[in-house]
């Protein structure tokens, strides 16, 4: 076996020793992480502002104004001023509308700008859990390679095998040596991703105790989340429609200006404003109409589709559910094989490659075992709307 190879198992024993993560603490290592933190990045603000500086020179060279102009606002609330330094004078606007018709607000469902990412921490974090739960049988399924192949060169040097046999046997034990080679760089990978993700200095060890039971679903409703953001859409039409409505009410506004110089004066009033005529009024009413009605058909196909991707979720999370439960049966059945394997050898009946082999079949099983119950969790969190559901390596929002 290469150096490489042996310093990389030992590598990874003793990393197994240590204290492990669990995948609740590795979703919170990802959110401070340096993907974590870039997504979490947006800012939502109902504040905005600018500041800028105006000068001006005549052809005499001369300075003539140099002002400064800022621009705020907060929510609805608008707010200007000018500084003119050279004339030493200052004025400063606000302009406040007020509704006479209150509409409800509407809010936009938050996006969970966390989700993609917490999916692929997921898959990376069962994939090298995975690769922990096989490195053994790897290791045995290469170990025994190696002695059939030994015993084959007996047999053959004996005249008792012909040489194609020998052959398929080296083919064996080269396919073994490259399969683990092939995992190991595989799991190499996905733990320098992971510890990437988590902004981890060096190979982490993973946990999870297994102990969670799965249930059959009958059904798989639509949340209140996904509910929200079905809808949207329709609200946001109709709130479209009704501001073009509002259009032939009053806009009523409270104003005022203030300006600080060779004279103070200030100002603060209302301002009334009625659209009389605009030629394109019943046009932008027509269109927004037509905006509100599309947007219903295609929450209605939305929907549709989305039913159709949770009944999907729902038949894979029941199938494995429903192969957890045989993998257990196997793996049970595996197990009482190895212990009679086990005492036929202490008795003399099979040979030490043959209890080899059946400790392989139930490390196989185990594995196996183990492997069901990751898609039972990974299908579960989908569910729940911690992950991204995937299909094969399609990942679908739901």
């Amino acid at each position: 076996m290469p150096r490489k190879l042996i310093f990389f198992i030992l590598l990874l024993l003793l990393t197994n020793s240590s204290i492990a993560l669990t995948l609740d603490e590795a979703f919170e290592l990802a959110k401070n992480g340096p993907e974590g933190i870039a997504l979490q990045a947006v800012v939502k603000t109902d504040i905005s502002y600018s500041l800028e500086l105006n000068s001006k020179i005549s052809s005499d060279n001369l300075l003539t104004s140099t002002e400064i102009k800022g621009l705020a606002q907060i929510k609805s609330l608008n707010l200007s001023g000018t500084v003119d330094l050279k004339n030493k004078n200052a004025n400063a606007r606000f302009n406040l509308p007020l509704e006479l018709i209150n509409y409800k607000a509407l809010y936009k469902p938050d996006t969970d700008l966390l989700l993609s990412l917490r999916s692929r921490v997921t898959n990376l974090f069962f994939n090298i859990l995975e690769s922990d739960n096989q490195l053994e049988a790897k290791l045995l399924a290469l170990e025994i390679a190696k002695e059939e192949y030994e015993r084959s060169n007996l047999y053959f040097a004996r005249g008792t095998i012909s040489f194609k046999a020998l052959s398929q046997s080296l083919e064996e034990k080269q396919r073994a040596e490259n399969q683990l080679q092939q995992f190991i760089n595989t799991y190499k990978d996905n733990q320098n991703e992971l510890a990437y993700l988590l902004d981890l200095v060096g190979v982490q060890p993973l946990t999870d105790d297994y102990s969670l039971t799965f249930k059959l679903l009958d059904d798989l409703p639509l949340t209140e989340k996904e509910q929200s953001e079905l809808d949207y859409p329709i609200l946001a039409a109709q709130l479209e429609l009704e501001q073009l409505k509002k259009l032939h009410f009053p806009q009523l506004s409270l104003e005022g200006t203030g300006s600080i110089g060779q004279t103070n004066k200030y100002y603060v009033g209302l301002s009334l404003r009625y659209l009389v005529l605009s030629s394109n009024q019943n046009a932008l009413k027509r269109n927004a109409q037509a905006k509100l009605e599309n947007a219903k058909l295609e929450r209605n196909k939305k929907e549709r589709n989305l039913i159709k991707e949770k009944n999907r979720l729902k038949n894979d999370y029941n199938n494995e559910v429903l192969a957890l439960e045989a993998a257990k049966l196997r793996l049970k059945e595996n197990e009482e094989f190895y212990e009679l394997a086990s005492k036929a050898y202490q008795d003399g009946l099979i040979s030490d490659l043959d209890q080899k082999r059946a400790y392989l079949t139930l490390l196989q099983a185990r594995a196996n075992y183990k492997s069901t119950y990751h898609k039972c969790f990974k299908l579960k969190l989908a569910i729940e709307g911690v992950t991204l559901y995937q299909q094969g390596n399609l990942a679908i929002t739901i």
